[in-house]
């Protein structure tokens, strides 16, 4: 298939697969997987965008679950990127996103759910290509976004076993002419979650129309809502035990076992906490369940951190078209993309396992006169710890690089290849956790025999320790000194590597009484790696709760695939247009062999055709699609993926 210079920018072939449902009496959609089929000279190449089915002939209309999603459609609603306008179609589910990843360290990332099979499974393209970036959405502008196109139904047959779920087709708008601007802000009605948007594009032809470049970006600033509390009816509410074998919602819901300035939990003092100058009152507990308490004065995270991550980021793109010859069009790319923030995250506190011994040299005198009263050398305490409360410095860099050609030769073959390399950092710092050794010695302190002065118990016996004793009687009491002794930063950086290419070959070998045939063949291959390195602190594990693990590896698969389209009758009694599709595809992963997925479906025009309606989607008299039978069969359900090992990996980290 040609097109001629002036109809080639104007061509969308949205091929489609087929679904893997059974559907006997027309109940499946029907697409028309070209919806506009000009034949011209055979001397130029247009363009082609396949959004699933690798047959790309103009008029194959294939059974399928697609839905077509415009740039007008995403920019309803002013949505901060272009996965939460997706989230709202009811083919997604709403999975990460700012309002749940506060205290994660995955904070800011929109990726895509087909289904709820996992984000794992739902491949993201973009005009056919793979992108790197982990599914994330925020790493392109919607500014240069055409539209998107969502297919539900089987996909793994033509893009591979990272598509069970589906996959989401991202148009690029390259041959936007002239410059357009935007500029958005705005506030919640409570007055927070302040944003300020930014978008421009700009776009040229150049060389007498040949070559087109396109350029574009956004920016967004967003406060986010901090803390939880902040929004009546939101923080504080948990799921506990009602005392019959039963869990209910609660609110008001706070820690039994710690209190701001800590809470004494044994001894005779038992449920007294520490005022701010040292004195003791009674804690108000509520009602005790567990370690948590309904009611009363105990704290909760959702005190200080976030209900809406705050972020800022931008996302930048640029790409050129250029016709070498009027055969060969070349599409180059280059994508860059940041994401950064530092924000309160979650608190690192004692949950009554910390022991205090009765000479501790910032007791107040009346505590320590009732511990030697009932003869107790020690008590336990919890602590709400707000002195240290850690926060999350993060920034994700996605850089990315494409290289496409689309070509035609012979009688109507047409041919792409394509070859792409991404990388993406995430580095983040985590400052005010708590160093277990350090923090140990600091709370064992005793008044020196020599000075007069509070001492760690430690440098009685080594007078070269660095070691700060910390006051943690009283919200207020840590030094700062103590604090930067007792506390560290777990960091990590990490850097993934997607290299990928491919090459597909697309023509009609020959024809038979009901049409011509066409196949599709190719083959693609893609590496994918991780390093990711930590601090010598992380690796040493000298850190109490938190702390991030190092991790490398990769893996490298080889995959080729055939798809025929088969006009089996045509313009007979009840069978005006029957058609078979099929298609297979072999995936060779080096750590785990081979799989293969195919699908097999037909399809067929109930009524005969409108005159000049030959590449139109025939319709029942009530509306309904064309009928079809259909089938796909994939074996990965004992096939463990590569791809889901780097997910499970990762998940430790990432979840919290």
């Amino acid at each position: 298939m040609t097109l001629s210079r002036q109809t080639r920018r104007g061509l969308l072939l949205g091929c489609s697969l087929v679904p893997a449902v059974l559907a006997l009496h027309g109940a499946a959609f029907a697409q028309d997987a070209a919806q506009t089929a000009a034949k011209t000279d055979d001397t130029s190449v247009g363009e082609i965008i396949v959004t699933a089915s690798r047959i790309d002939r103009a008029g194959f209309e294939a059974p399928t679950p697609t839905v077509r999603v415009t740039a007008q459609d995403l920019s309803v609603g002013a949505r901060p990127n272009i996965a939460a306008a997706l989230n709202d179609l009811p083919q997604f589910r709403a999975t990460t996103s700012a309002q749940t990843t506060g205290t994660n360290t995955g904070a800011g990332n929109a990726p895509v759910d087909l289904r709820g099979l996992g984000i794992s499974r739902t491949l993201v393209l973009l005009d056919g290509r793979r992108f790197s970036g982990d599914n994330d959405l925020n790493l392109i502008p919607s500014v240069l976004t055409k539209g998107v196109d969502v297919v539900t139904g089987g996909a793994s047959a033509a893009w591979g076993s990272g598509a069970v779920a589906g996959v989401v087709n991202i148009s690029i708008d390259r041959t936007f002419t002239g410059l357009k601007l935007g500029v958005e802000g705005g506030e919640s009605s409570y007055h927070d979650a302040k944003q300020i948007r930014l978008e421009a594009a700009a776009g040229k032809s150049f060389a007498d129309g040949r070559g087109h470049f396109v350029i574009g970006g956004e920016y967004i600033d967003n406060d986010g809502v901090i803390p939880k509390n902040s929004r009546p009816n939101i923080g504080r509410w948990a799921t506990v035990s009602n005392g019959a074998g039963r869990f209910v919602l609660a609110p008001d819901v706070g820690f039994s076992n710690a209190a701001y300035g800590g809470l004494i939990m044994s001894g005779v003092l038992k449920g007294k906490a520490f005022n701010p100058d040292g004195s003791l009152r009674d804690f108000n507990y509520g009602t005790v369940i567990g370690t948590n308490s309904v009611g009363g004065e105990g704290p909760s995270n959702d005190d200080l951190s976030p209900l809406v991550t705050p972020q800022k980021r931008y996302a930048t793109m640029a790409s050129v078209t250029y016709d070498l010859t009027d055969k060969v069009k070349m599409t180059a790319e280059l994508r860059r993309s940041r994401m950064w923030n530092n924000y309160i995250w979650f608190g690192d506190h004692n949950r009554g396992n910390l022991t205090i011994k009765s000479d501790n040299a910032y007791l107040p005198a009346a505590v320590k006169s009732a511990l030697a009263a009932a003869g107790q050398t020690s008590f336990t305490m919890g602590r709400f710890n707000t002195e240290a409360y850690p926060t999350i410095d993060f920034e994700r860099v996605s850089t990315q690089g494409t290289i496409a050609f689309d070509g035609a030769f012979g009688d109507g073959w047409r041919w792409s290849a394509y070859y792409s390399h991404g990388e993406n950092e995430n580095n983040i710092d985590t400052p005010g956790f708590f160093l277990t050794q350090n923090y140990a010695n600091a709370v064992d302190s005793v008044i020196s025999p020599t000075t007069g002065q509070p001492i760690c118990r430690v440098a009685l016996t080594n007078a070269s320790t660095n070691c700060v004793p910390i006051n943690l009687f009283g919200q207020g009491a840590p030094s700062q000194a103590a604090l930067d002794y007792v506390t560290g930063t777990p960091s990590m950086r990490e850097t993934s590597k997607l290299d990928v290419g491919g090459f597909s070959l697309r023509g009609e070998p020959f024809s038979l009484p009901a049409g011509p045939v066409s196949v599709a063949v190719g083959a693609e291959a893609r590496k994918e790696s991780v390093d990711r390195r930590v601090g010598d602190l992380d690796a040493a594990k000298a850190f109490t709760t938190f702390s991030f693990s190092a991790m490398a590896g990769s893996y490298s698969v080889k995959e080729a695939f055939a798809e025929v389209l088969v006009p089996v009758v045509r313009d007979v009694p009840v069978l005006n247009k029957l058609e078979v599709n099929a298609a297979a595809r072999v995936s060779d992963y080096n750590t785990t062999g081979s799989i293969w997925s195919w699908k097999l479906g037909a399809t067929e025009r109930v009524l005969p055709r409108l005159p000049g309606a030959d590449h139109q989607v025939a319709r029942h008299p009530l509306g309904q699609p064309d009928r079809a039978l259909h089938h796909q069969h994939d074996r990965l359900q004992h096939h463990r993926r590569p791809e889901d090992q780097f997910q499970r990996l990762r998940a430790d980290q990432w979840r919290r």
